[in-house]
């Protein structure tokens, strides 16, 4: 019998564990990814510097509200601050290029005040919901869908997957090396 085709212990355990590793690994990250991406969240915008009391609209990624005080607060995400405001029209929303409502998540608590906007994207579908809770905390939901999904969803799920599965190997790796070094003790 060669010595050849013999493995070692140490090889046979560290080849479960990798194996393992990518499996779950690849596994887990596709499914993050798929989640996010087919069954999006509400999450939580920044407090503004007063109370809130009414979003008032939403337009072009800004959200306008009233606070306890009067005073009106615009927050735009891309620079992630709120900034004091003039009077905003309600109507003004983007509410143009609806061409169809996704359903929405439970809301994380007891509403007091929302928005539904669908800004115009070429292409695609889109929905912006966003609510003022009871407690002060405001939310935004917010779904876009079109042609580019045929696309960018097959090529997340490779990424997601091979990233997940490379994770999975150097998880494998410490975890057979450590089992392996254990049992040789």
């Amino acid at each position: 019998m060669s010595n050849k085709h013999h493995r070692s212990e140490r090889d046979q355990i560290l080849d479960r564990y990798v194996t393992w590793g990518i499996i779950i690994g690849a596994l887990l990250a596709t499914t993050v990814f798929v989640f996010e991406f087919v069954f999006p969240r509400w999450i939580p915008v920044m407090a503004p510097p007063e109370t809130a009391v009414k979003l008032l609209a939403y337009q072009g990624g800004v959200l306008y509200i009233r606070t306890v005080s009067g005073n009106v607060y615009a927050y735009e995400a891309s620079d992630g601050r709120w900034k004091r405001a003039e009077q905003v029209d309600p109507k003004a929303s983007d509410n143009e290029c609806n061409f169809g409502e996704f359903s929405t998540p439970r809301a994380p608590g007891k509403i007091v005040s929302q928005l539904e906007s669908y800004p115009c994207i070429v292409d695609a579908a889109s929905q912006v919901n966003l609510i003022l809770l009871e407690d002060g905390s405001i939310w935004k939901w917010e779904k876009t869908a079109g042609e580019m999904d045929l696309l960018f969803v097959p090529i997340g799920v490779i990424v997601a997957t091979v990233t997940g599965g490379s994770l999975g190997v150097v998880v494998g790796l410490v975890i057979g090396i450590v089992n392996w070094k254990l049992k040789k003790k």
